[in-house]
């Protein structure tokens, strides 16, 4: 049986994916890391109301999406 690695215990999208082998293009590797701030974003109070801000309804819209293509991409991958 193979046994079976954890996952680094961060939040950082683009080291998880280095550290599991993905070959990353610059745009989805720019794209990872902007997910990545959406966790910190919503941990901190000034930094939520600033991101609350920012997350009109197309900005919403745009980040699903990608998310989206994202994990159809890493599906693909495995």
């Amino acid at each position: 049986m193979r046994q079976q690695k954890l996952p680094p215990f961060v939040h950082n999208l683009v080291r998880i994916a280095d550290e599991s082998g993905l070959q990353l293009d610059n745009a989805l590797r720019m794209d990872l890391q902007e997910l990545t701030t959406f966790n910190i974003k919503a941990r901190y109070e000034i930094v939520k109301a600033q991101f609350h801000r920012q997350a009109n309804k197309s900005y919403t819209q745009k980040w699903l999406t990608r998310s989206t293509e994202i994990l159809n991409l890493l599906k693909k991958a495995r």
